[in-house]
């Protein structure tokens, strides 16, 4: 028996409710998150692809990016560090914090 796709189909004028939140506790939401899943909250919506570069308190954690495991610790560093600066350069609000975790 064939399998067959159903596709859901949703009113075009309903919104998510996420989007109606004024900017400042979109910002603060986002700065819960790690730099990593606030990256990946640009892939939500046209409207959501810059929202985290205006995250005033960030927190780098080498965890979140990959990197083979293979590489000597130098190595590990430079590729971390310029993930960060590659971040930092796209990113356009204030920075209140900058933290570095598991470096």
């Amino acid at each position: 028996m064939a399998k067959t796709k159903c596709k859901l189909k949703t009113p075009k004028t309903q919104q998510d409710i996420i989007s109606f939140l004024p900017e400042e506790v979109l910002t603060k939401i986002l700065g819960n998150l790690s730099v990593k899943d606030a990256i990946h909250t640009s892939f939500l919506s046209k409207e959501w692809s810059y929202k985290w570069r205006s995250i005033s308190d960030l927190t780098f954690d080498s965890d979140s990016f990959s990197t083979p495991n293979d590489r000597e610790p130098s190595t590990l560093m430079i590729l971390y560090l310029s993930k960060v600066l590659e971040f930092l350069f796209l990113h356009r609000g204030n920075i209140r914090t900058l933290q570095f975790n598991s470096i």
